[in-house]
């Protein structure tokens, strides 16, 4: 991890005022551990840990430290389904029920779009947050048979493309999808199409076994006594595809570098992940970086900047063409904000 960047005077002090903040952190809130890195391009310019992995034991966190990433599992769903829109296996656009024809959830809304791929990726189907069980309270996670079979018990809450709702059912599908198009289980489509050719060695989708020796204790949130409860590395059964993944600093900042390159990885052709999406899932506007930019009220799905430009992203959804006016000059693209109409001039 030594190179220009690393050695650079600013960088160095940056780095310094950073680890002397995490520090200060953890001591406020009471953190076991924590571990952080730093990407430039294609460099793990730094990282390391903080505090411990195991209280009890005193085991220090490192890079190489094994965390549940939880829900940043869903950044390796949602890259699997574009890797087979990509080689044309499936559209964005094609009904939920093409591929599972077992999601037959009752339809509040019946006049609503038909529910896609496109929308459990954007959190914009309207289905709930969970499947129909309580495992956040018990750590009993269903089985994706028991998905299945209760699937039809649940309604939809919102219409389609009406409004941002985050769920961990709608990404678990989507999972599904991915092992019913590959014909391979998702977790061997995640391994051998997006882990082994980033030669992310560290990360496992699989659930691992409690006594792992790289895998922190997990500890629940901090009690008036100031103390934290062990809790247990689960198994997230159905909604794996969710929530279930473990990696490391070092491994997680090899999926980084992906958002920042076009070629090659471990002899296999990746295109830029982000380019995708902003693409496919989300419609975009480009412009360049000007001061005075003015945009539509309403939710931005996120901001990203390449270069001299700027991509802006918002909720995905067809039809309504926005403008963004910078200085004199106006930046047109399709995308949706609930209170914009076609041909709006944003000033």
């Amino acid at each position: 991890m030594k190179g220009s960047i690393a050695e650079n005077p600013e960088v160095k002090s940056g780095i310094d005022l950073f680890c002397a903040w995490v520090d200060s952190q953890m001591s406020y809130a009471g953190l076991p551990g924590v571990a952080a890195g730093v990407v430039y391009d294609q460099e793990l310019v730094w990282a390391r840990g903080f505090g411990c992995a195991d209280l009890e034991r005193s085991i220090p966190v490192t890079s190489k430290t094994l965390f549940r990433i939880a829900s940043i599992t869903k950044l390796f769903t949602s890259t699997a389904i574009m890797i087979l829109r990509d080689a044309g296996k499936l559209k964005l656009d094609d009904p939920v029920n093409k591929f599972l024809p077992w999601f037959q959830i009752q339809n509040s809304f019946p006049e609503a779009p038909v529910i896609t791929i496109q929308h459990l990726l954007t959190h914009t189907s309207g289905i709930p947050r969970e499947a129909d069980f309580p495992y956040w309270t018990t750590a009993d996670f269903p089985t994706i048979e028991e998905i299945r079979n209760t699937i039809g018990n649940q309604k939809t809450i919102l219409p389609t493309e009406t409004k941002w709702k985050y769920s961990n059912l709608a990404l678990s599908l989507a999972g599904e999808i991915v092992a019913a198009v590959s014909q391979r289980s998702y977790t061997d489509f995640v391994e051998e199409n997006i882990l082994q050719p980033l030669q992310m060695d560290g990360t496992y989708v699989r659930t691992l076994p409690q006594d792992h020796p790289l895998l922190a204790t997990g500890y629940g949130r901090r009690m008036p006594d100031l103390k934290r409860a062990i809790r247990p590395f689960g198994d997230c059964k159905g909604i794996s595809a969710a929530a279930n993944m473990a990696s490391s600093v070092e491994d997680l900042a090899k999926f980084a570098m992906l958002q920042f390159r076009d070629g090659t990885a471990g002899g296999k052709e990746f295109t830029l992940i982000v380019r995708q999406i902003s693409g496919a899932i989300a419609k975009r506007i480009v412009c360049p970086i000007e001061p005075g930019a003015a945009f539509a009220k309403g939710e931005i799905y996120g901001m990203i900047k390449f270069g001299s430009r700027t991509e802006l992203f918002f909720p995905a959804c067809p039809d309504i063409e926005l403008k963004v006016k910078v200085g004199d000059r106006v930046y047109a693209g399709t995308a949706v904000v609930a209170e914009i109409k076609n041909n709006t001039e944003l000033k």
